[in-house]
């Protein structure tokens, strides 16, 4: 184990994005019905890659999953998040559907303005 000031932090953001209503509105609910799959399956994929320390002994890797269907994503927040932390960091939109899409547009169009 590294000393804790060699360490670093890299945030893995899993985002599964919802859709828009008719009137232009996320679509979210307090529960979902039916887990993001995908969002699953990716983050047990993240899982595995951390416990073999891929990105080397002196990071932590730390997975953040946000389901919109019932979390409101916050790019500022998450933003700050991975700033405070030195910037290392990757932001994923995964799962995404062909209804999805233009949400997803939005919700990574709001990253890139903050600079990530």
């Amino acid at each position: 184990m590294q000393p804790a000031a060699n360490r670093r932090t890299f945030h893995l953001v899993l985002i599964k994005p919802t859709h828009y209503d008719d009137d232009g509105y996320p679509l979210q609910w307090l529960r979902s019905a039916i887990p993001a799959n995908t969002l699953a399956c990716v983050h047990g994929l993240a899982e595995e890659a951390r416990s073999r320390n891929v990105l080397g002994p002196e990071t932590e890797i730390t997975i953040h999953d946000i389901d919109e269907t019932n979390t409101r994503v916050r790019p500022n927040r998450i933003a700050r998040m991975i700033r405070r932390d030195g910037g290392f960091g990757l932001i994923a939109l995964v799962g995404v559907q062909s209804n999805q899409f233009p949400r997803a547009v939005d919700i990574a169009e709001s990253f890139l303005a903050a600079g990530l």
